[in-house]
């Protein structure tokens, strides 16, 4: 898909690509990481899209309030664990994740997108959904 079919995907009115389900969209974002991980068992992680994978991840768990670990998040990213957590930091840096301390064992930290980043990916995930043809809108 060519740089300015997404961007004027992107840039159509709200009510062309808000019509998915906040369930749809975390199906949606399971499929492509689902995706990932077959092309990944044939061809090896040939792809180096560790970002992509934590945030497909991060915005899962948003969808299901459930909190993110950091060695959660490096598993998902099946990358080793030093490549993980560079990505991590350099995103945290970016202002597209934040850190938070797990009140519960101050040891741990979890990780989450920010607000902004969050509405990114939404927004993100429904364009894509409307431009593929496999997927269907809720009606």
């Amino acid at each position: 898909m060519r740089a300015e079919h997404v961007q004027a995907t992107l840039r159509r009115p709200s009510s062309t690509i808000d019509s998915f389900s906040v369930a749809a969209q975390i199906a949606y974002a399971r499929h492509l990481y689902r995706i990932r991980r077959q092309r990944d068992a044939v061809f090896g992680n040939l792809s180096g899209e560790p970002a992509w994978d934590m945030l497909l991840d991060l915005f899962i768990s948003h969808q299901q309030q459930r909190p993110t670990s950091i060695s959660s998040l490096c598993i998902a990213a099946c990358v080793p664990s030093t490549t993980a957590l560079r990505w991590i930091t350099a995103l945290i840096a970016k202002g597209v994740l934040a850190r938070q301390d797990d009140p519960a064992d101050r040891r741990r930290s979890h990780i989450m997108l920010t607000s902004v980043s969050y509405r990114q990916m939404a927004h993100l995930l429904r364009a894509m959904m409307a431009q593929d043809p496999f997927v269907r809108r809720s009606e």
